[in-house]
């Protein structure tokens, strides 16, 4: 039996060009699931499959109570399917939604999207849906929405992310994505889509529009009576990028106060009519103040008769004496580590042994445990630092401080006497390593 058998398909949610999105049943289980196939004789192009793949990898790391988790995928060489299980979301999606939504319901789904959206862009690097559209959000009874639908996922990697083709659906899709570029700014201009939509109960190619830089953007002002939702749908579904809201933040702060929302200027024309403004006002206040300079009448100079001033020289201080430093004996090695250099040292140390996790951490499982000060010392911790202790001995470089792991210092100079070195701790803090004879530890 094949993975793709341990989900039994009871009804079809949908079908696309990323394939069939089936209702299915875990047989192990009995847990209702969602079960997305694609099969390789049906995909449009070998970017459906990348897609795919994409998805799967991105849905796997996103864990947000607005995206259905990600359960399981698999790969039917056999009969060359593709499948990605998922969580179900309850409820029907928005497109299913036959009369228009008040404006009090659409601006309850507008920060609930932006929430998920606030999540997907703040990720490092951002997560772009590219999609957002009525069919792809799902409302629960009690009002939830989930965002569904992540075919067309990608991470950015730059201010606009561009593409080999275009991915989208008509009427939702920014006008940079019919070239083949995509941002968190298309998103947010899919979420005007949406609830422009969603406000007038009609589909984007129903509505009136006007052709923009490549694209078709609807008229907004002639579709709804003035509001902040219409301001706020006006700034998300501006031609340009840079023209709408910068991210999520402004977007809610636009959904708020309106075209009253304090921030940057969203168009340039704006910003330049007030600097234009700002420096014609300075203009005339330099010109008064010139104006007023010239006919008031000339200050009367008043002498000051000058006061003698005594100079006295400072005497400087002698120098100080240059210290005489000893000449270094070559088969001696002293180190010493500060409170300050504690981090690098101990850093350095147990790189070199092979265990670089400084109790911050669980440790790597394929490298030794390093007990905390206080803790009996694993024999095989203190034979690897042994090991870099002896390496940092023909180095010269500082060993790991005293404090930081004390009782490693003690077993690894034993093992070092064993091995040609006499080490000793001194009352300072220090480890005095002096090679006595035979063959090095490498």
């Amino acid at each position: 039996m094949s993975r793709a058998d341990l989900y039994e398909r009871l009804e079809q949610l949908g079908e696309g060009g990323q394939g069939r999105t089936f209702k299915a049943r875990d047989t192990r289980n009995d847990d209702i699931v969602v079960v997305k196939e694609m099969h390789l004789t049906e995909a449009q192009g070998w970017d459906a499959v990348k897609r795919f793949d994409r998805e799967c990898e991105i849905l796997g790391k996103l864990k947000h109570p607005g995206i259905p988790r990600y359960l399981d995928h698999y790969i039917d060489e056999d009969t060359g399917r593709y499948g990605l299980v998922m969580e179900l979301a309850p409820g029907r999606p928005l497109s299913e939604h036959d009369a228009a939504m008040s404006e009090a319901d659409l601006n309850h789904l507008a920060f609930q999207v932006l929430h998920i959206l606030e999540y997907l862009h703040s990720r490092r690097p951002p997560v772009i849906h590219r999609d957002i559209k009525p069919a792809n959000i799902v409302r629960a009874d009690d009002g939830e929405i989930r965002l569904v639908d992540f075919g067309g996922v990608k991470e950015a990697t730059g201010a606009t992310q561009s593409g080999s083709s275009a991915f989208g659906t008509y009427g939702y899709m920014a006008p940079e994505q019919y070239r083949g570029k995509a941002s968190v700014s298309s998103d947010l201009y899919g979420l005007g889509a949406t609830l422009l939509s969603l406000s007038t109960g009609k589909a984007p190619e129903e509505l009136p529009d006007k052709p923009v830089l490549g694209g078709r953007v609807p008229k907004v002002a002639a579709l709804m009576p003035a509001s902040k939702l219409r301001d706020t749908i006006e700034a998300l579904m501006a031609p340009a990028p840079e023209d709408r809201p910068a991210d999520v933040r402004a977007a809610r702060s636009w959904l708020a106060h309106g075209k009253s929302s304090t921030g940057p200027f969203r168009k340039k024309g704006t910003l330049l009519a007030v600097i234009l403004v700002m420096m014609a006002l300075l203009g005339m206040g330099a010109g008064a103040y010139l104006a007023q300079s010239r006919s008031a009448p000339p200050a009367p100079v008043v002498a000051v008769p000058a006061r003698p001033v005594s100079v006295r020289p400072i005497p400087r201080a002698p120098a100080p004496p240059i210290p005489q430093v000893a000449p270094a004996d070559p088969s001696r090695a002293r180190y010493r580590s500060s409170s300050r250099a504690l981090a690098a040292t101990a850093r350095r140390a147990l790189e070199i042994a092979g265990a670089a996790q400084l109790w911050a951490g669980p440790p790597v499982t394929s490298r030794p445990a390093i007990a905390p000060p206080g803790e009996a010392p694993p024999r095989d911790a203190a034979r690897d630092l042994a090991t870099a202790m002896n390496k940092d001995a023909q180095r010269h470089l500082q060993l790991l401080h005293l404090q930081a792991c004390e009782g490693h210092v003690d077993e690894a100079c034993r093992l070092l006497n064993a091995q040609g070195w006499r080490c000793a701790v001194t009352a300072n803090a220090e480890v005095d390593c002096v090679r006595t004879g035979g063959a090095a530890t490498p």
